[in-house]
C-alpha cells in the first residue's frame, strides 16, 4: 500500500511539472501529442528510475528543473521523447532550461554516460559485459547499428 501511495505521489508531482509552465508558446498545439501515450507513457518509464518522492520536481524552481532533468536523463526513453521534453522546457519554462540541462548532464555522469557534446570512448570491459547482459547486443554492434540508422547503407 505504501508503494502504491509513493508511486501516486511521484506521478502527480512529475505530471504537474510537465503540465505546468507557460503554454502560450505552443498556441493550441498539444505539446505531448508527439509522444506516443503522452505524459502518462513518460511517467511509466520515469517510475522505473525512482519511486522516491525526493527525486521528483514538486515546485516550480530551478532545482525542480534539475530533478526533472536527472529523471528524464536516467529514464530509458526514446531520444525523440527526451528531445520533446527538452523542447517543452525551453519554451514553456525557459527560466528552467539551464537547470534541466544540468540535470541531464548529472544523470549522464552518474550513469557513466557521456554528456552531450563530449567525446565518446569505448566502455570498460565490465561496462561491455553489463551492456551485453542488459540489451543482448554487444556495444560495438549497437554503435554500428546506430551509424547505419543515421547514415543509411548507401
Amino acid at each position: 500500500m505504501a508503494e502504491r501511495a509513493a508511486v501516486a505521489e511521484c506521478t502527480a508531482a512529475m505530471e504537474a511539472y510537465l503540465e505546468g509552465g507557460d503554454k502560450a508558446a505552443f498556441g493550441n498545439a498539444d505539446v505531448w501529442a508527439a509522444v506516443d501515450g503522452g505524459v502518462e507513457s513518460i511517467m511509466e518509464t520515469v517510475l522505473d528510475v525512482s519511486t522516491d518522492i525526493s527525486a521528483y520536481p514538486r515546485e516550480s524552481t530551478m532545482y525542480a528543473a534539475v530533478l526533472c532533468g536527472k529523471l528524464i536523463g536516467a529514464a530509458r526513453l526514446p531520444a525523440a521523447v527526451k528531445m520533446q521534453v527538452g523542447i517543452w522546457i525551453e519554451l514553456a519554462r525557459p527560466d528552467h532550461a539551464k537547470g534541466y540541462k544540468l540535470g541531464i548532464e548529472a544523470s549522464a555522469k552518474s550513469f557513466g554516460g557521456d554528456t552531450p557534446g563530449s567525446k565518446s570512448k569505448a566502455p570498460k570491459l565490465a561496462d561491455e559485459r553489463r551492456i551485453l547482459s542488459e540489451t543482448g547486443i554487444p556495444w560495438m554492434s549497437q554503435v554500428a547499428l546506430r551509424v547505419v540508422m543515421v547514415r543509411g547503407t548507401q
